[in-house]
């Protein structure tokens, strides 16, 4: 394995944070580190994350650290902070759900709140 540049790095399997050095950047972002690049298989990880679409992936940074404080619209129509994973986007997941103020009404939440996204670079 070595590390690699994630904004530049074109690969069928995406690069993962590094946790070796947690605190670690590089042009102001953690630093990532691929198997694939150097022609091996990564058979450390329990866990491959979803990342979409062979012809249009996911952005693919992954494990960051925090929460991204978001502003978005409540079922009263006022808008309002909602605390979401730093790595929001990274993978495909129902990021919504549980999140945002209208994806908490249980049942009667609407079934965007379901849906798996991600973030592309198009």
């Amino acid at each position: 394995w070595c590390y690699v540049d994630s904004c530049n790095c074109d690969l069928p399997v995406l690069p993962k944070v590094s946790s070796y050095v947690p605190d670690a950047t590089y042009r102001g972002k953690p630093i990532f580190f691929s198997y694939a690049t150097c022609g091996g298989k990564d058979t450390w990880a329990d866990e491959r994350p979803k990342v979409g679409e062979a012809s249009c992936q996911c952005i693919g940074f992954d494990n960051v650290k925090g929460t991204t404080e978001i502003l978005v619209k409540a079922p009263s129509g006022e808008m309002q902070m909602a605390a979401y994973p730093a790595d929001i986007g990274a993978t495909c997941q129902a990021w919504d759900q549980g999140r945002h103020p209208e994806c908490a009404r249980g049942k009667d939440s609407p079934k965007w709140c379901k849906e798996r996204w991600c973030y592309v670079d198009p």
